[in-house]
């Protein structure tokens, strides 16, 4: 899906775009040569002359013009400047690239774990619509026996209602959201996303090292801040290097050759003219003074603008890092409960076996049951998440977390069930 995202292919053409920028300023100091051909044709007609025996003559001749000119900088510190400019904007877009990559993915991952969401609500409002089923026979039942009034069956039939709207709202959003992860996925194969499996298990978080704190300042995002910022300051550079003189030489190389007219005869003469040139803005105003001046403003604002961005950075990691570890703590414990009740409904269901409990009780436990699975699974898709965005932070998102998301995430007992028919159009 990177290979051909437009984003990525626009940051594509961008960094190529800076690589030919850099040889473009670079051939600055490399000798140019440029050659002019002139041809004239040229009618005379003399009209009146104080000499009678040229009056009312006509002569017409050709004129060929040849110059070739070779130019050579010597020394031009704005346009060495120019250089390191598009030498530092040529690594902030292939930093941008690499970003763009990172994005591409980071939405892909995004995407699995929002479908993943969708699906929990789905099991959490299936699992009431058959505990409010059960429940709503049985008070029919009641009803029907004359052992119950049906005006108190309004918060059964209304639960009944709207756990059967919200399975319908969870469906419709977990094939919007399966939608566009296809979407994202650009042609590439795009299976039904599906949720967090119980029955793996998920690696225990690590301690963040000086190295990993370190790497974060090397994650695409700021490196190509950095390089922008390198940008600014070569571009301060720049403006002070406009008040430095400037020299450059230039070698002409000319032939002109003319056919005679009616006063002189035709010529052919060759000229080399080889001149040095120096420049020296030596008063503007102050002109180059300001432009110096707002672009050193310029690059300080990037400056702070990359320190507070790497501060962010910093704190996003280190609250990545405190909820990875409480969300791996809540897993465990929830899977004491989840054992609890599973525990429960089956003693419920030998219980309503024997007579002594009854459907509405072995309903609501497996309803509970669900709860609990769904909120294991809940913690689950965020703990991936905490993992994903770790990883985004430091810019190593790779085949590791992608198999990693595909491994917590791969319960597929509803996913197909959920999404529903797939349309032939």
């Amino acid at each position: 899906a990177a290979a051909t995202n437009p984003m990525v292919a626009r940051a594509e053409r961008l960094r190529l775009a800076s690589q030919a920028r850099v040889r473009e300023t670079r051939a600055e100091f490399f000798p140019q040569a440029r050659l002019e051909v002139e041809a004239i044709q040229t009618e005379q007609v003399i009209v009146e002359s104080s000499n009678p025996s040229f009056a009312g003559n006509e002569s017409e001749y050709g004129t060929n013009n040849y110059n070739l000119t070779v130019t050579q900088r010597i020394i031009d510190m704005p346009a060495a400047a120019a250089i390191a400019v598009a030498e530092a904007e040529e690594a902030a877009r292939a930093a941008d690239l690499e970003a763009a990559r990172q994005d591409v993915l980071s939405d892909l991952l995004e995407a699995h774990v929002q479908a993943s969401e969708a699906l929990e609500r789905w099991r959490i409002a299936d699992a009431e619509v058959r505990y409010y089923s059960t429940l709503n026979e049985v008070e029919d039942s009641q009803v029907a026996a004359g052992g119950m009034r049906s005006v108190l069956r309004s918060e059964t039939t209304a639960g009944l209602a709207r756990a059967r709207s919200d399975t319908r709202i969870a469906a419709a959003d977990y094939r919007i959201r399966t939608d566009r992860l296809c979407r994202l996925a650009d042609g590439a194969a795009c299976p039904y996303p599906d949720g967090a499996n119980l029955g793996v298990g998920l690696p225990q978080p690590t301690p963040f090292t000086e190295e990993e704190f370190a790497s974060i300042a090397n994650a695409p995002d700021m490196r190509a801040m950095f390089e922008r910022v390198n940008v600014s300051l070569r571009e301060v550079d720049q403006a002070r290097m406009a008040m430095r003189p400037r020299l450059s030489f230039e070698l002409a190389v000319a032939q002109r050759e003319r056919g005679g007219s009616l006063f002189d005869g035709s010529s052919l003469t060759d000229t080399t003219d080889a001149s040095l040139t120096f420049e020296w803005d030596l008063f503007t105003s102050g002109r180059l003074a300001r432009i110096r001046d707002r672009e050193l403003h310029e690059a300080l604002a990037s400056e702070h603008e990359y320190e507070a961005q790497l501060r962010n950075s910093v704190n996003d990691l280190q609250s990545a890092g405190a909820a990875l570890a409480a969300l791996w703590e809540h897993d465990r414990s929830l899977g004491t409960v989840i054992s609890i009740r599973r525990q429960a409904l089956a003693d419920l269901e030998s219980e309503r076996e024997a007579g002594t409990a009854t459907d509405i009780d072995a309903a609501l436990a497996r309803l509970e049951l669900t709860r609990a699975e769904t909120q294991r699974q809940r913690t689950r898709r965020n703990y991936i998440a905490a993992l994903v965005a770790r990883a985004r932070v430091t810019g190593s998102l790779g085949p590791e977390t992608v198999e990693l998301v595909e491994n917590v995430l791969s319960d597929g007992r509803y996913s197909a069930r959920v999404y529903g028919p797939i349309s032939s159009n």
